[in-house]
Order: structure tokens, then sequence, then C-alpha cells
């Protein structure tokens, strides 16, 4: 019958930001790189891979979803120690936060998105998207919200509840696995340096996802109704 979470595409989400309202929020001429659902033990990993990126790509700004949002207030301090300045998604709204001229606020480094339901609206506006609980042992967690958005995709060796999906992407050029910062960082440089593969990569998650949703729906709604007919 094929992978049901495909079909969650069938479906157009209630985005909670809308991507007008996205693009006037990031800051300007930034290129976006999304981490969600990141859990602790990963984010060390990505700020030193960020830090080092910014070096090379300093147009590169980080938005980080954690999987529990709660844990916002860590990781502004867990920045601070990586030598990055983190906001809050929660502290204020989104433009002060970003913006250059932010009144009382300086610039800041990353955004910690620690609200619910609004990570796959950002994933739209993603140059890069890194799918969390996969650099650490906790089984991954969905990057189909990325690849519906024909994103270049990162996750590390750590991605058993979804190792279907992950090893399509893989087969598919639509993603790569990352081990460590060292690794990560390489990624990101490719990608963020070279637009073309960013762009393969974006374009060939997109054509999976079209591709698997196909009838995967339907598939099972009729073996669903076959079952209770015969019932």
């Amino acid at each position: 019958l094929g992978n049901l979470k495909y079909a969650a595409g069938q479906t157009p989400a209630q985005t909670p930001i809308s991507n007008q309202a996205l693009a006037t929020l990031l800051p300007p001429g930034k290129s976006l790189w999304v981490c969600g659902s990141t859990h602790a033990g990963e984010e060390e990993i990505i700020f030193a891979a960020y830090d080092q990126l910014r070096a090379r790509c300093p147009d590169v700004f980080l938005l980080l979803a954690p999987r529990r949002p709660e844990r916002g207030e860590e990781l502004v301090s867990l920045a601070n120690k990586c030598g990055l300045t983190a906001r809050l998604r929660s502290q204020q709204g989104l433009l002060q936060i970003l913006s250059e001229s932010s009144g009382n606020n300086p610039p800041c480094d990353l955004l910690i998105l620690d609200s619910i339901g609004e990570l796959a609206s950002c994933y739209s506006l993603a140059a890069v998207a890194f799918i969390g609980g996969s650099l650490v042992a906790e089984g991954g967690h969905n990057p189909l919200e990325a690849a519906w958005a024909g994103k270049a995709i990162l996750f590390g060796r750590h991605m058993e509840d979804f190792s279907e999906i992950a090893a399509d992407l893989i087969a598919t050029g639509a993603a790569r696995v990352v081990a460590d910062a060292a690794e990560l960082m390489a990624a990101l440089t490719e990608i963020f340096t070279d637009t073309a593969t960013g762009e393969k990569m974006g374009a060939a998650a997109l054509a999976l996802t079209t591709a698997r949703r196909q009838g995967v729906l339907a598939g099972h709604l009729q073996a669903i109704a076959q079952l209770l007919a015969a019932k």
C-alpha cells in the first residue's frame, strides 16, 4: 500500500505563519538554515558547526526548533557559552527579535523557535533543513515536512523511527547523513557555496514525495472499505 506518511502532503497544512510574513521577519539578505526537533546533545554540535560555517558563509542565519519548546531558555544559555547570541520566539514579535535595527535589542545570531506548530512554515523559506533526534540515539523525526517544501535535507545516523523514508531520501540524492560537527559543517558549506547542489537535492526531495504520495491514501481507504464490507 505504500507509506501512509507520504499522504499527509495531499492536504495543505494550516500554516500559522504565511510565507510572505516569514519573509519579512527574517534578517534581510540572509540564507536560512532550519534545524527541526532537536534534542539535548545535538545543539552543541549544531552550534559548533554554525560558528565555523559563518566564517565561510557569513550570510547564513540559523533557526533552531527544539523538540521540547520548554528548553528555550536552556538553549539560549548554551548558545551564549558557544559565543552566539540567541533570542526566543516567545520573547516578543519575530520582527523585533530579528530586525537589524530592533531598538534596544542587538542583532542576534540565531532564533530559538520555542513554539508549537510553526516549524513546518519555517521550512518553506529554508535553504537547507537538518532533522533532529538523529545525531543522538532518539530515532530521528519525520523529514517529510522539509521534503514537501523541496529542501535539501541533512540528518544524523539515528533515523531508526523513519528508516524507510530516510533510505528513500538518501537513495534519490535528496538527503545526506552527517555523523558529527565536521561532517555537518562540510555538507552545509557545500550547499551554501554551491546553490546548484542544494537546488538539486531539494528537487529530488519534492519529486520523491510527489511520486510516493500518488494513490497511497486511496489504496488504504479501499483496503479498509473491503475489510468492512466483508465483515
